[in-house]
């Protein structure tokens, strides 16, 4: 397979301010391509740093992304002077488990990153299983001929979508899930060539729901595998969630996006009959249940072979059998295409997104002296 490319696509985009948003960080990773953005002083010396999981933890504990980089940011960042080895780089950031290492001038400057990716080769052949056998009761008109994985968004399927950001994050080996006008798909994507994947089938005789496939998986999975449904598009950092599988060992971990729900009428308390309190309009913010999974193949034998098994019910069971479940939150786009409206929206989105990151994206605040 061929290695993911992980340099940076600028270095202005890795560098922030203390001040900027963490939305604007997070925009700033994306279009870096990198987990890390270093934040610099008025003078460009650097005085924090932040990773995509400095933000999902500081979500999980109901940090606001209009908040400032400051209020996530690593004040203590791993760094080395200018002339440090590329031995001594890889040394220091094993002892201090970092995956990037800035390289600083005299002046505390960032000139350089160095990468764990480009100095020892670290990117193993993960697997995935798409969930792509649903109806698409939703859509229809739209998937009466057509299984909604291959509906297009800005001119391309959705199924071709997730391929393409699954293969970006090294994840080499994919089983689809077939039930409904599945020959459609297998025609489609065929062995994976196509997508420079190698991809395979398993096909539900009858719906088995969103895990109750798993259990007809041949060969078993035998360490943990990403499953996601076939109706997302996402460019979520598919490497971070297998690392983070890694370091807390959780039998299964649920990607959980943020979400926020407007009531639009006054939310009257009441202790028995009398009006404590009134709220006019509240916004409540909660997680919700992404459709994306890294799953421990032990988890397989709580699902009952051939037989009808959401993500929902395998996860109780892992919490009723003493298991461990973990958040991971989801901070780049993500959008769920059930309903026509969604359809619509994902289609402006992708067709938008391009464009609007190249026309936004402006660094002129920056000392662009940093830049060599």
């Amino acid at each position: 397979m061929k290695r993911m490319d992980v340099r940076p696509k600028s270095m202005v985009a890795t560098l922030a301010k203390a001040t900027d948003t963490l939305e604007e960080i997070i925009r700033r990773m994306d279009w870096a391509a990198l987990e890390i953005i270093l934040v610099l002083d008025e003078q460009g010396a650097l005085i924090g740093s932040i990773t995509d999981g400095d933000i999902r933890r500081g979500i999980l504990k109901g940090v606001d992304l209009t908040q400032p980089a400051s209020s996530v940011m690593n004040r203590t960042p791993i760094a080395v002077p200018v002339g440090t080895s590329k031995a001594e780089c890889l040394q220091i950031m094993r002892r201090f488990s970092v995956r990037h290492l800035p390289i600083l001038d005299e002046c505390q400057r960032p000139v350089q990153l160095e990468l764990m990716e480009t100095l020892v080769d670290d990117v193993t052949r993960e697997s995935a299983v798409i969930m792509a056998g649903g109806q698409g009761q939703r859509l229809r008109p739209l998937t009466e001929d057509t299984p909604k994985p291959l509906l297009k968004i800005a001119d391309q399927p959705i199924l071709d979508h997730i391929l393409a950001g699954l293969k970006d994050y090294g994840i080499g080996d994919v089983v689809i899930s077939l039930n409904y006008l599945g020959d459609h798909i297998r025609r489609h994507v065929g062995n994976g060539d196509g997508h420079q994947l190698n991809v395979s089938y398993v096909t539900e005789k009858q719906r088995l729901g969103t895990a109750g496939a798993l259990s007809i998986l041949d060969p078993r999975p035998i360490k943990p595998f990403l499953v996601m449904n076939g109706d997302l598009l996402t460019n979520m950092n598919f490497t971070s969630l297998f690392r983070y599988q890694k370091k807390n060992r959780y039998d299964l971990v649920m990607c959980v996006r943020k979400q926020q729900t407007a009531i639009p009428y006054g939310v009257v308390d009441l202790r028995e009959d009398k009006v404590v309190g009134l709220r006019e309009k509240p916004v409540y913010e909660h997680f919700i249940n992404a459709g994306i999974y890294l799953v421990e193949p032990h988890c397989l034998d709580w699902i009952s072979p051939a037989c009808y098994c959401d993500m929902t019910d395998l996860i109780q069971t892992i919490l009723r059998k003493g298991g461990t479940v973990g958040a991971f939150p989801i901070i780049e786009y993500w959008r769920d295409i059930g309903s026509p409206e969604d359809f619509q929206k994902a289609n402006r989105e992708k067709i938008n997104t391009e464009a609007a990151l190249i026309a936004k994206t402006s660094f002129e605040d920056i000392p662009m002296e940093v830049i060599r």
